[in-house]
């Protein structure tokens, strides 16, 4: 990021993000931001960035994240599959 662009920040208002409930466009929107950035090609200061977005926009911990940009990195494709723990009642 360049010195001027942070000026142009400074007074900026706040961002409201909100999380789509479909895990589908969520993992397209993953699979997207990764070909716009070229993830592959960031340094890993740069991909930090990259994952900490992620997780912001779409609601996900760390781990989901970054198991879709592994497999975005095998397959090329961001698949996102999450787990849903059920506490046994009782």
């Amino acid at each position: 990021m360049k010195p001027g662009e942070l000026r142009t920040l400074e007074g900026a208002q706040a961002v409201v993000f909100e999380v789509t409930k479909s895990k589908a466009v969520r993992c397209r929107w993953i699979e997207r931001i990764l070909i716009r950035f070229s993830y592959s090609m960031l340094s890993i200061k740069q991909r930090g960035l990259v994952i900490r977005l992620l997780m912001k926009v779409c609601g996900y911990s760390r781990q989901p994240v970054t198991r879709s940009i592994q497999r975005y990195r095998a397959d090329g494709r961001a698949s996102c599959i999450i787990f849903v723990r059920l506490c046994p009642v009782g």
